[in-house]
């Protein structure tokens, strides 16, 4: 994302890029680590295979190591993990950027005083308000990532969905895809999200970077 434009034409700039070169370090990450995983699970799923065949009256006994290491367990904490800090950083982004113009018009940067049911909304109603931009451009963006944040609290905070809030376009992509499953509770209308596919990772992380940009866009067309 970042060659595909000059630094002069942004406000703070320096913002957006060091937020694209940790979603850059993410993705680099989530890709050969998932790369070593597969290996090592081929790895170990062959070297069973062969003391199995060797010692066919003597069944391999498994002494939790390759248990481990061969089920799902990892991959789900490394897309859990990554997923997290992913969305993190986008927060930190906008945090830092609106922070950031709160200065540049001399007024003390505080979320308290905004009304909103989320950080992320607080953020883009400040901007809003200070730069006098409608940010009419990126609304259906500003939805998407608004799924992905109630994603992201159903993950961090185990808080399970009730029925009525997975049924978006968008949520519902990345089940029927098979990215996302959703893993049932106690109660009959409530679910827990879990993350079964890397790809959701990366979607998420271009939706995110996607309009970390468009809303510096939008930003830097009222700054002139």
């Amino acid at each position: 994302m970042i060659q595909e434009r000059d630094s002069h034409q942004y406000l703070h700039p320096d913002i957006l890029y060091r937020y694209e070169e940790y979603v850059d370090f993410l993705r680099k990450y989530l890709k050969e680590t998932e790369f070593r995983l597969q290996k090592e699970k081929k790895g170990l799923s062959d070297l069973i295979e062969k003391l199995t065949k060797e010692n066919p009256e003597e069944p391999f006994v498994s002494l939790g190591e390759e248990d481990f290491f061969t089920s799902e367990i990892i991959p789900n904490l490394l897309f859990t993990s990554v997923f997290l800090l992913g969305y993190s950083l986008f927060e930190r982004y906008l945090y830092e950027l609106a922070e950031r113009i709160s200065i540049d018009n001399g007024i003390n940067f505080s979320l308290k005083e905004i009304k909103g049911d989320s950080d992320f909304a607080k953020i883009i109603k400040l901007i809003k308000n200070q730069k006098q931009v409608t940010l009419e451009s990126i609304t259906s963006e500003y939805d998407d990532i608004n799924q992905i944040r109630k994603i992201r609290n159903s993950i961090a905070h185990f808080k399970k969905m009730k029925e009525l809030e997975l049924k978006t376009p968008l949520l519902e992509k990345y089940f029927s895809n098979g990215l996302l499953k959703l893993n049932k509770t106690v109660s009959t209308t409530e679910n827990q999200i879990e993350i079964i596919n890397s790809k959701f990772i990366t979607e998420s992380l271009e939706r995110t970077e996607k309009f970390a940009t468009k809303i510096m866009i939008e930003i830097n067309k009222f700054s002139h």
